[in-house]
């Protein structure tokens, strides 16, 4: 009888519990997708995180400016993947990797052919 009352009284304790969100929300009204490549990958080892990612990536769209950026990620990727860049559109200096793809194959041959 009272392990049945304390699994209760644990279970009714938790329902009550909000999630919390480490990530940011974002309007996605807000931001433009564009073609990114992986350029280069720092991992350092951290004993409170084991392997800390740092990704450098290069991206563009339409117009001739590519521009890079930095971002450290759970997602695993390998130099040369193409990937899809979210870019603020008031911001263009606020980006982050949505995920692995290709939205246009010219843009990423360029981004591949600028790349030492």
């Amino acid at each position: 009888m009272n392990k049945l009352f304390i699994l209760i009284l644990v279970v009714l304790s938790s329902c009550g519990k909000e999630k919390n969100n480490t990530e940011t929300e974002f309007d996605e009204s807000n931001f433009i997708r564009t073609q990114g490549l992986i350029t280069e990958i720092e991992t350092h080892f951290n004993y409170t995180e084991k392997y800390k990612r740092t990704y450098h990536y290069v991206y563009g769209g339409e117009s001739k400016t590519k521009r890079d950026g930095t971002e450290n990620t759970d997602l695993i990727f390998n130099v040369g993947d193409p990937v899809i860049v979210m870019v603020n559109k008031s911001d263009q200096k606020e980006t982050f990797i949505a995920h692995r793809g290709v939205i246009d194959k010219n843009i990423l041959e360029e981004l591949k052919a600028i790349q030492p």
